[in-house]
C-alpha cells in the first residue's frame, strides 16, 4: 500500500492528491461511484435488475409486516400474546397468539397476492419475531421524529417554543414529555418530540434531558423563542429553576409562560386551601367517593358517579360537585338507607353512612356545593380553550379576562341571593318576617316572642355564608390576576397598533399576512412569533394520557425505549401515515445485514 507520510507531499500539486485526481484509476472509480449513487436513487441497482421479480416479492412481504405493525402501534393495541411460538407452517395458528400474528394471518387469508408471494419467502426468514417488531417500531419512531424536527427547522420564522411536563412512569422513574410549537405555512402546529427519561426531578437533570433531546433531534436550542411549563418551583424558579437554567445554558433571554391550565388548577386548590369550609367540603366529597365504591353500596346507588379528587387535576372537583348537586336527594336517600340498622348493611357501613349523612344534611354543605359548582363551571370553558393547540397568548388572555369579568359581576348581593335560592327549600333558611314594634314601656322587661326565636341564628348562618361566598370569589379573582397583566396588555396594544385592528386575532392576522409575507416580511415574522409562544402544556398531558392507555396491566414489562416509540407513533400517527413504505423499507434495509434481500 502506498500513500503519503506528511501533508506537504500530499498537497503538492505535481505529485499529491491533485495529481491522483487526474489519474485513470481515480476517474474510473468516481464514475462507478456516481453510477452507484444514481442507481440507488432511481432504484435500479444491479442486484435489483438481476433478481427484480424476487425482490419485488420480498418487499411486498415486508411491507405487509410493516402495515400490521403500523396499524397496531397507531391504534395503541398490544402486539404479543402468552405464547408467541409458531410453526414454520404459516397456516398453523395458536389460541394464545397475540394480535400481531393474528392480524398477519387475517391479512394472509384475505390477500391472494400475499398467498402467492409467501411461497417464495424462506421459512427461516419470517420477520415475525419480537426483535424485528421492536426494530421496525424504532425505525418508524425515528423517522417520525426526524420529520418533526425537519419541519421545525423549516418553520416560517425559524424559531420554536418548547413545552415540558413531567410525571412518574409505571416503573417509578421520572419521565418528561417535550413538545414543540411553531408556525408552519401560516398555521400553528404542536408536535411531540418524545418521552424522555430523567434520573430525578431536579432542575439540573431536567434541563440536561431537555437540551439533549433537542440536540439529538438536530434542533438548535438558540432558536427557542419561549418556554412553557407548570408553576412548580423546580420549573419556574427564577434562580435555580429549569426556565432560568435554560436561559443560562443557551446564553439568551427566553420568556417563560406559566401553563394556563395549571394556573386554573391552582385557582381551585388555593381557594380550598384559603377557606376551611371549602377544604372540608372537598374532604367530605372524597369520603363520599370512597363510600360509594363499596360493592354493597354501589349496587344500591343509581345516581351519577363521583370522581376521585386528585391534586394534579382540578376537573375531578368539577365533576364531583356537579354530581353532588344533581344527585343530592339520591345521596340523602342512600345514606339514610345505609345508616338504618334494620337494613342488611354491616356496622362499619352504617356508622360511616350516619356520619356522612349528618355532614351533607347541613345547609352549609348544600350551599358550598352550589357555589363551587357555579364557580368551576365558569372556569371549564377556559380550560377547554387552553387545551387547543392553536390558541395563542393574547387569545388566552381574552378568555381569562372574560372569566374574571363574569366572576366580578357575580360578586354582589343579588348573585348571593340567587345562589341561596337554589339551596333554600324552606327548612334550612326560614323566611324573614317583619319585626313588630314594641311599646317603650316594655323596654325594662324581658319578653318572649315566638316570631323571633331562632331568627338570630338564621341571620348568623346567612351572614357567614355570604362572607364565605365573597371570600371564595375574591380568592379566585385574585388568582386570575396573578399573571403579568401589564406586560401582556402592552404586547396586545402594540400588536393592535401595528395591524390597526382592535378585534383581530392572531390567527386571522397570520392568515392574511401569509399571502403577503414577501411584501411584509417583518410584520409577518412579528405576528408568527407572537403565535409561536405557547400558553398551555396540555399537549404534554395528552401524551401522558397516551402512556396510560398503552401501559395496561398486561404491558408493564416493556422498556422505556419501546414505550417512547409506541407513544410517538400513536400520538403522531398522521405524520407516520404521510411516510411512504418505500422510505421505511430503505431504512430497514440499511439498518443491518438482512437475510432477506430487499434491494
Amino acid at each position: 500500500m502506498s500513500g503519503y507520510r506528511n501533508w506537504k507531499c500530499a498537497l503538492d500539486k505535481s505529485k499529491g492528491f491533485a495529481r491522483h485526481e487526474m489519474s485513470t484509476a481515480h476517474m474510473w472509480a468516481m464514475t462507478k461511484w456516481e453510477e452507484k449513487r444514481l442507481r440507488v436513487k432511481e432504484n435500479r441497482e444491479v442486484s435489483s435488475l438481476v433478481n427484480e421479480n424476487q425482490l419485488l416479492k420480498n418487499r411486498y412481504y415486508v411491507t405487509v409486516i410493516f402495515d400490521v405493525i403500523k396499524f397496531l402501534a397507531s391504534n395503541e393495541h398490544s402486539f404479543r400474546g402468552d405464547d408467541e411460538s409458531y410453526s414454520v407452517d404459516s397456516s398453523e395458528t395458536c389460541p394464545s397468539f397475540g394480535l400481531f400474528l393474528r392480524l398477519f394471518e387475517f391479512t394472509l387469508a384475505k390477500d391472494t397476492h400475499l398467498q402467492k408471494v409467501i411461497k417464495y419467502i424462506p421459512k427461516v426468514v419470517t420477520y415475525k419475531s419480537p426483535e424485528i417488531q421492536n426494530e421496525v417500531l424504532e425505525i418508524m419512531a425515528t423517522t417520525v421524529c426526524e420529520k418533526i424536527a425537519d419541519k421545525c427547522r423549516r418553520c416560517d420564522i425559524g424559531f420554536y417554543c418548547i413545552k415540558v411536563d413531567g410525571t412518574k412512569s409505571h416503573t417509578g422513574s421520572e419521565i418528561i414529555s417535550i413538545v414543540l410549537r411553531f408556525v408552519y405555512e401560516g398555521k400553528v402546529e404542536e408536535h411531540l418530540l418524545g418521552i424522555m427519561e430523567s434520573e430525578n426531578m431536579q432542575a439540573i437533570a431536567l434541563c440536561d434531558v431537555i437540551l439533549n433531546g433537542l440536540v439529538s433531534a438536530g434542533l438548535d436550542p438558540r432558536y427557542i423563542i419561549s418556554q412553557c411549563y407548570d408553576g412548580a418551583s423546580v420549573m419556574a424558579g427564577v434562580r435555580g429553576g429549569v426556565q432560568a437554567l435554560m436561559q443560562e445554558r443557551v446564553k439568551k433571554y427566553i420568556p417563560y409562560v406559566h401553563c394556563f391550565n395549571h394556573k386554573l388548577h391552582l385557582i381551585v386548590i388555593n381557594s380550598a386551601a384559603h377557606n376551611k369550609e371549602v377544604h372540608d367540603f372537598f374532604g367530605i366529597c372524597n369520603r363520599l367517593f370512597m363510600f360509594l365504591r363499596r360493592p354493597n353500596v354501589a349496587a344500591s346507588y343509581r345516581g351519577s358517579a363521583l370522581k376521585r379528587l386528585l391534586e394534579q387535576r382540578w376537573t375531578g372537583h368539577l365533576k364531583t360537585t356537579a354530581a353532588v348537586v344533581e344527585n343530592f336527594e339520591e345521596l340523602i336517600a342512600l345514606l339514610k338507607k345505609c345508616s338504618d340498622s334494620r337494613n342488611d348493611y354491616c356496622v362499619d357501613i352504617s356508622i360511616e353512612a350516619s356520619g356522612l349523612l349528618s355532614k351533607i344534611s347541613q345547609p352549609e354543605f348544600k350551599f358550598i356545593a352550589q357555589m363551587m359548582n357555579s364557580v368551576l363551571k365558569l372556569i371549564e370553558p377556559a380550560d377547554r380553550a387552553f387545551q387547543s393547540r392553536a390558541i395563542d397568548l393574547l387569545s388566552a388572555w381574552d378568555v381569562i379576562k372574560a372569566v374574571q369579568e363574569t366572576m366580578k359581576n357575580m360578586r354582589n348581593d343579588d348573585g348571593f341571593l340567587q345562589l341561596l335560592s337554589k339551596v333554600n327549600t324552606g327548612d334550612e333558611f326560614p323566611s324573614n318576617k317583619r319585626h313588630r314594634k314594641l311599646s317603650r314601656k316594655f323596654n325594662e322587661f324581658l319578653l318572649y316572642d315566638p316570631q323571633t326565636v331562632g331568627h338570630v341564628e338564621d341571620m348568623e348562618l346567612e351572614t357567614s355564608l355570604k362572607q364565605l361566598y365573597y371570600e371564595v370569589l375574591d380568592t379566585v379573582i385574585s388568582e386570575i390576576d396573578r399573571p403579568a397583566e401589564a406586560e401582556i396588555t402592552t404586547a396586545k396594544t402594540f400588536l393592535q397598533n401595528k395591524f390597526g385592528s382592535e378585534k383581530a386575532h392572531l390567527d386571522e392576522i397570520i392568515a392574511i399576512l401569509y399571502g403577503y409575507k414577501d411584501a411584509f416580511p417583518n410584520a409577518y415574522r412579528l405576528a408568527a412569533a407572537a403565535l409561536t409562544i405557547g400558553i398551555s402544556s396540555a399537549t404534554c398531558e395528552a401524551s401522558f394520557s397516551t402512556c396510560s392507555r398503552l401501559l395496561s396491566p398486561f404491558r408493564r414489562s416493556m422498556t422505556h425505549a419501546r414505550m417512547n416509540h409506541l407513544v410517538l407513533i400513536s400520538f403522531e400517527r398522521q405524520i407516520l401515515e404521510s411516510i411512504s413504505n418505500e422510505e421505511l423499507l430503505r431504512r430497514f434495509h440499511k439498518s443491518g445485514n438482512r437475510r432477506l434481500q430487499l434491494y
